[in-house]
């Protein structure tokens, strides 16, 4: 709305002179005066602009005063009108204060343009300005009333208003759809139809006691059971608020269906109660810290255990526990984690217990942070791994043995993947040991054994017949045998398989014993040969010996027979 001093208007006058007139008057008063000579170019400039208040003269040369009249209110029943005429006449002031002019003027003298118009445009300007406030306050009301009710009709939540004596006075839409009713079966009933008969005279209590008057659930949101038309019950959340209104104290109700929240919560609980369960009964244990890595919560642990109780540790500092070796510095490294409020991943230290025992244990957990991104301390587990890292410092043992064994050793999985080598055995592989690391399979191993092969100029035949072959002696259960590595070393394979299923092998040097072999062999074949020799001298010798042996064997059987008899040349 324009202040007083600037407030423009429109004079519809065909008479210049006195138009002019009019306008210097209203000029010096502070008035913004726009003229129009015809009835049609006031109405146009009177949709065009927006002005206070309209000077109208009665005889124009198109249309009359008020017919202009009849179409600016018609538009707006609030314009401020001062109707002016040369000559007056009751009809025309009688039918121009019918169509809603605010004032009837007689132009009959200048003291009129001086004195009396402008005071009357002053009034005229006010009464706008009064009209327009209290049509801006109605259409107000209008929209807030229409966004009141179309939030009350449109919301998800049920509200009801009652009076101060349980009466129910509305019933939004969302209303219905919880309880089943219509708002004309419920308003004028005491609010008590829709609480189950359970709960009813510990309703009517509420309304009994100071001025409900301190009714114990106002302004606060609680848990109930409504009831419904049916019959059947549901879960609601209820917040009860007052209010005034024409000085009578009345209350709304928002009302939130929470059947499906209750079944979250309980399903929830379910969840906390076996999650409970199990962290009581696991071998591993829950436990939560604060923001100063003090424990706040640690689950149980079997009766027979030697770790530490619940009642031991809450309060506590982790690195406060006794038996820990805090000049490692892997507690360093955890502090820090701590402090920088980052995760902890396979922490491992070592407790020594009262009775001098070691216990082995894994650290696992995360951070975690309140909806404002707050730290609020460390959530996560422990595990007794002393089993583990004993099988492993075993492990450890073998395969450092292993190294030191003078005859290659090879684990192979029972999925035909390498698990551990010894150096002796990846030195009899030559030049294949590249291909030896853990993981690799064994008909892989064996296909890049046999390029290796073809590639330096070795007939190995069909590659696939000569992979399938060893790949057929690798499934065997048990394989003695020997064989010629890349190397051209003669090596004895002796393998087995083991119970799960994994596969067990030795590869001894038999180079030496191969020598030894060759040896005798050749010191059996020298004396074979020589042997002979010895046989065929013997041979020969005897029958040489015995043409003239046989003669003397003749005369001496002679002289046996007859020895006075003489000797003759024949």
């Amino acid at each position: 709305m324009r202040n007083i001093k600037t407030s423009k208007i429109l004079y519809v006058e065909d008479d210049a002179e006195a138009a002019e007139l009019c306008r210097v008057i209203l000029n010096d008063q502070g008035y913004e005066v726009a003229i129009a000579d015809t009835g049609k170019l006031g109405l146009e400039m009177y949709r065009d602009g927006d002005f206070d208040a309209v000077l109208l003269d009665y005889r124009l040369p198109d249309i009359d005063g008020l017919e202009v009249a009849e179409e600016i209110l018609s538009k707006n029943p609030n314009a401020a009108i001062v109707f002016l005429s040369a000559r007056g006449s009751e009809a025309v002031a009688a039918e121009a204060m019918a169509l809603g002019v605010t004032f009837y003027v007689i132009k009959d003298n200048m003291e009129v343009y001086s004195t009396i118009v402008p005071e009357l445009l002053a009034k005229a300007a006010a009464r706008t300005k009064e009209r327009r406030a209290a049509a801006e306050m109605a259409e107000n009301y209008r929209v807030s009333e229409e966004k009141y009710r179309s939030i009350v009709e449109n919301t998800a939540e049920g509200i009801i208003t009652i009076d101060d004596k349980g009466i129910i006075e509305s019933f939004n839409p969302q209303a219905e759809i919880l309880f089943g009713y219509q708002d004309s079966e419920v308003i004028g009933e005491n609010i008590a139809i829709l609480v189950p008969d359970a709960d009813r005279e510990q309703h009517d209590k509420y309304f009994e006691k100071s001025d409900l008057h301190g009714w114990r659930i106002v302004n606060r949101a609680r848990d109930f059971e409504g009831l419904r038309k049916d019959g059947s019950l549901f879960a609601m959340e209820l917040n009860v608020s007052p209010m005034f209104v024409a000085g009578s104290k009345k209350f709304i109700g928002i009302l939130r269906d929470i059947t499906q929240r209750k079944k979250s919560e309980e399903a929830l609980k379910h969840s906390e109660d076996r999650f409970r369960s199990f962290a009581e009964s696991a071998a591993d244990r829950f436990w939560e810290t604060d923001e100063d890595f003090r424990f706040t919560y640690v689950s149980g642990l079997p009766e027979d255990s030697s770790r530490l109780k619940t009642e031991e540790m809450i309060g506590k500092i982790r690195w406060d526990v006794e038996g820990l070796d805090l000049e490692d510095e892997i507690w360093q490294h955890l502090k820090k984690n701590v402090t920088e409020q980052k995760p902890i991943r396979d922490f491992q230290y070592r407790r020594v217990l009262s009775d001098g025992s070691e216990t082995w244990l894994k650290l696992n957990a995360n951070p975690f942070y309140d909806e404002d991104g707050v730290f609020l301390g460390y959530r996560g587990t422990n595990s007794e791994i002393t089993d583990n890292v004993q099988a492993q410092i075993t492990q450890d043992r073998f395969f450092a043995a292993m190294e030191k064994l003078d005859a290659g050793f090879v684990l192979w999985g029972a999925d035909k993947k390498l698990l551990a080598s010894n150096q002796t055995f990846r030195q009899q592989q030559g030049e294949p040991a590249v291909y030896i690391k853990p993981g690799e399979d064994y008909s892989e191993y064996m296909r890049n054994i046999a390029e290796d092969q073809i590639a330096n100029g070795i007939e190995i035949g069909d590659i696939e017949k000569w992979i399938d072959k060893r790949v057929a002696d690798f499934d065997s259960d048990m394989v003695d045998r020997e064989a010629k590595n890349a190397n051209g070393d003669f090596i004895r394979i002796r393998k087995r398989r083991l119970p799960d299923g994994a596969i067990l092998a030795f590869h001894q040097d038999i180079n030496d014993v191969k020598k030894n072999e060759q040896e005798l062999k050749t010191a059996v074949d020298f004396a074979d040969t020589a042997n002979k020799a010895k046989s065929d001298f013997l041979s020969s010798m005897s029958h040489e010996l015995r043409t003239p042996l046989n003669a003397i064997l003749g005369f001496g059987q002679l002289l046996e027979h007859n020895p006075k008899e003489p000797l003759s040349e024949k």
